[in-house]
């Protein structure tokens, strides 16, 4: 059974060091082990994620003929991700360069054609034989959430930075989410008060705000209450990247194996504080045993 749909992209990213007090377009910048190329991408970041704890993951995605898209089909393969459902029905695979600092990053994101896209792969079979459907807030996951929402499976959705309670394009996603996850890159210290408006207006069974430094937090419907839960002190920073990803599978998986919201929390929080340490989307993760055993020496704070 494939108890894990996942619906995003999978793409070429490229990280670059660079100094933001001194960003000049009249100088070249020389840059040694500056400058990083990754397969990544929000869907197969969370596939790789949730495989790694043990999970039969569908992956669904749309990459492109050309150069890159070859770059990522054969990662795919490398990774023992199956390819049925990933379609090649894009001209050219969308592209993300990152450049980033010591609390400075900037994302250069080339979607191509890939929001103009729909994907033409039959998910029916799938989705009736999953749990859960893990959806980016990209425009093809759109009709296999509502084909998911149809047959009464939980959706999960990560809509990263937001600001904007009833944003246009994510209104969709947000109403459709059973599970909602986002960064506060775009609400920081208005966060409870971005939580509570969502919790109006929305019907989310879970709503977790990621804080950065500050933890995560979260509320739970099932205890009508909103908790943030302080992280561990992380003195070994190498690449934030896909971090975000892994705390939102890591979440997933466990709370999809009945283990309470709190505790699940708690476990992808030391996920990420354990992936946080290692350079690289598809580095650092640990296996579903690493991470029980790791996680029972932490004693999380949290405050109402």
């Amino acid at each position: 059974m494939n108890n894990v749909v996942v619906v995003g992209p999978a793409e070429l990213q490229e990280t670059v060091k660079v100094n933001s007090k001194r960003v000049s377009v009249q100088e070249n910048d020389f840059t040694f082990w500056g400058i990083d190329t990754y397969v990544g991408g929000h869907g197969l970041n969370i596939t790789k994620v949730l495989q790694k704890l043990g999970r039969t993951v569908c992956f669904v995605s749309l990459i492109g003929q050309d150069v890159i898209g070859n770059v990522v089909f054969n990662e795919l393969i490398k990774s023992e991700i199956s390819t049925d459902l990933v379609e090649l029905g894009l001209k050219d695979s969308s592209h993300t360069v990152i450049a980033y600092d010591n609390g400075f990053r900037k994302f250069f994101i080339d979607l191509k054609d890939v929001q103009q896209t729909d994907l033409s792969v039959n998910c029916v079979n799938v989705i009736s034989e999953s749990d859960i459907v893990i959806a980016s807030n990209i425009n093809y996951a759109r009709p296999i959430i509502e084909m998911a929402k149809k047959m009464k499976k939980t959706i999960a959705v990560d809509i990263h930075d937001q600001d904007n309670i009833e944003d246009e394009y994510n209104k969709f996603f947000m109403e459709n989410a059973d599970i909602l996850f986002m960064s506060n890159e775009k609400i920081i210290g208005k966060e409870k008060e971005f939580l509570k408006q969502l919790i109006n207006i929305y019907d989310a069974k879970i709503i977790v705000i990621g804080m950065g430094d500050e933890g995560a937090l979260m509320y739970d419907e099932m205890k009508e209450v909103i908790v943030q839960y302080m992280p561990q002190n992380v003195t070994e920073v190498n690449c934030v990247f896909g971090t975000g990803d892994a705390f939102f599978a890591s979440f997933i998986h466990f709370y999809c194996k009945n283990c309470s919201a709190e505790l699940a929390l708690s476990l992808a929080m030391t996920f990420a504080e354990n992936k946080i340490r290692y350079k690289g989307p598809g580095t650092g993760l640990l296996t579903e045993e690493e991470l029980i055993s790791l996680n029972k020496k932490i004693k999380r704070e949290k405050k109402i």
